[in-house]
C-alpha cells in the first residue's frame, strides 16, 4: 500500500449476491483498484479506494451484488476521529505551547548564603532591578546583577548568580567582621532595657534581669528599667561579682505622643474629557502587559483593570482581563473644610489602626483641625500605653575584675 492510497483513504468491503467476479471485472475496466481479495463462504472481502467506493454503485447494480464497508483506513478517517476529540487535541497543543514557553521563563528564584539580609528584602531588590518570576531568561544580565547587589548591600563581599533551567540561584557572602565586635560584646555582657519616652509605668513583667522600676512609677527617656547585670553577693551581703544576661521583659508605659497630619488646601483635580480606550491585558505578579492603543495619546489618564481569569505561574499569580483608559485634564481645585476634615480624619484613623495592631493602647485623643499657612492641619496629642523601651548592650562593671565575671 502506497502513501498516496493511505492519504486518500481506503475501505475494506464485503460483497455478496449476484456475480462477485463480474463486479471485480467491471471495476478493473473502470480502473478501480481492488486488493487483498479474500473469499469466505458466500462472501468476498476486498480493499478499495474510498473515492472508488463512492463511484461503484452503478457497477454493483449491474453485477447484481451488494457491497458494504466493514473497515475504514487512512488519513480522512483518522482526521475525523481527531476532530471528534478536538478538546483533548487542543488541550495537548496548549500544554505543549505552555511547556515550550515556560522553559524560556524564570519560574523560581533561590537565595543562598544570606544571614543578615532577609530573602524578602533581596527579592524586593531584584524586582526593582527588573528580575521577577515569569520574565524571559534571556533578559537576565548576571554580571550586571552581581555588580548591583554588591553596590546596594555594603555587607556583601562576594556574589555569584547562575541559571539552572528555569531557576535563578544567587549566592552571596556577607562580611562577618562587621558584626564581630558587637556580637562579642553582646554575648559577653548581655543587654539591659532602657525607656525611650517619658511617662508612667503601667505594667512590667520581667523574665530575665533585675527590675529597676515598679508599676505606677514615673520614668524619663533613657532611664534604666531592667538591668541585665545580676549581682552575686558574698555572705556579708557585699557584691562578689556580676552575671550578665540578656534582659527580657514586657513593659507598658503610659505616655503622651504628639499627632500632626497636614494637607495642602490646593490640589490638582481631574476633569474627564469623555475620551476612552479599551483593550486586553495579561499580568504576572505585579507586572502588567497590555495592548496599548489610542491611550498613548492621552497625557493624563485613569486605568481601570477588570480581571477575568487568574492562575498560578511558577510562584506568582498570573491571569488576564480587560482594561479601560479614561482621559482627563488637571484642574486646580481647593478643599473645603468638610473635605479636608474627612481626609485628615481618615488618615488619623488609619494610623491609629496601625498603632493598635502593634499592641499600642489608645486612652485619650485630643486633636483639632485648622488652617495654618494655606495648609489644613490635624494636630494635638494622644495618651497611650505603649512598649516605649529598647535593649542596649551592657558595659562591664568597673567595680570588679574581669576574672570574676562569667
Amino acid at each position: 500500500m502506497s502513501v498516496f492510497v493511505y492519504a486518500d483513504g481506503y475501505v475494506r468491503i464485503k460483497i455478496w449476491g449476484g456475480s462477485a467476479e463480474r463486479f471485480m471485472v467491471l471495476c478493473s475496466h473502470k480502473k478501480m483498484l481492488l486488493w487483498n481479495i479474500e473469499a469466505q463462504g458466500k462472501y468476498v472481502f476486498a480493499n478499495m479506494r474510498l473515492k472508488d467506493f463512492y463511484e461503484c454503485k452503478k457497477i454493483a447494480r449491474k453485477a447484481g451484488v451488494r457491497a458494504v464497508v466493514v473497515e475504514r483506513h487512512g488519513l480522512p478517517f483518522l482526521m475525523s476521529k481527531i476532530w471528534k476529540r478536538s478538546f483533548f487535541v487542543l488541550s495537548f497543543l496548549l500544554i505543549l505551547v505552555i511547556w515550550l514557553v515556560s522553559t524560556n521563563l524564570l519560574l523560581h528564584i533561590r537565595i543562598e548564603g544570606n544571614y543578615s539580609i532577609s530573602e524578602n528584602v533581596m527579592k524586593d531588590f531584584l524586582e526593582e532591578q527588573g528580575i521577577y518570576i515569569g520574565m524571559w531568561k534571556k533578559n537576565i544580565e548576571l554580571e550586571e546583577l552581581e555588580k548591583e547587589i554588591r553596590k546596594k548591600f555594603d555587607l556583601v563581599t562576594w556574589t555569584s548568580g547562575r541559571l539552572d533551567g528555569t531557576v535563578l540561584t544567587i549566592n552571596i557572602k556577607e562580611n562577618e567582621k562587621v558584626f564581630e565586635e558587637e556580637l562579642i560584646k553582646y554575648e559577653t555582657y548581655g543587654t539591659s532595657i532602657y525607656a525611650t519616652a517619658d511617662g508612667i509605668v503601667d505594667y512590667i513583667y520581667v523574665q530575665y534581669g533585675v527590675p529597676m522600676v515598679k508599676k505606677g512609677e514615673e520614668v524619663k527617656a533613657g532611664d534604666l528599667l531592667v538591668d541585665g547585670k545580676v549581682p552575686v553577693y558574698r555572705e556579708d551581703q557585699t557584691i562578689d561579682h556580676y552575671q550578665y544576661y540578656e534582659a527580657k521583659a514586657e513593659i507598658g508605659i503610659e505616655t503622651l505622643v504628639t499627632v500632626e497630619y497636614s494637607l495642602e488646601s490646593v490640589y490638582l483635580g481631574k476633569n474627564y474629557t469623555g475620551r476612552t480606550n479599551q483593550g486586553k491585558f495579561f499580568f504576572v505578579g505585579k507586572k502588567i502587559y497590555r495592548n496599548i492603543g489610542k491611550d498613548q495619546k492621552f497625557v493624563y489618564k485613569d486605568l481601570s483593570l477588570i480581571k477575568e481569569k487568574e492562575f498560578i505561574l511558577g510562584e506568582k499569580k498570573a491571569g488576564y482581563g480587560s482594561f479601560i483608559c479614561r482621559e482627563y485634564v488637571n484642574v486646580e481645585k481647593e478643599y473645603t473644610k468638610e473635605e479636608a476634615k474627612q481626609l485628615l480624619e481618615e488618615e488619623f484613623l488609619k494610623n491609629n489602626t496601625i498603632l493598635i495592631e502593634k499592641g499600642i493602647q489608645i486612652l485619650e485623643k485630643n486633636v483639632t483641625i485648622k488652617m495654618i499657612m494655606k495648609n489644613w492641619v490635624l494636630m494635638g496629642s494622644m495618651k497611650v500605653i505603649m512598649p516605649a523601651y529598647e535593649s542596649r548592650a551592657n558595659e562591664i562593671s568597673e567595680e570588679i575584675d574581669d576574672s570574676t565575671g562569667i
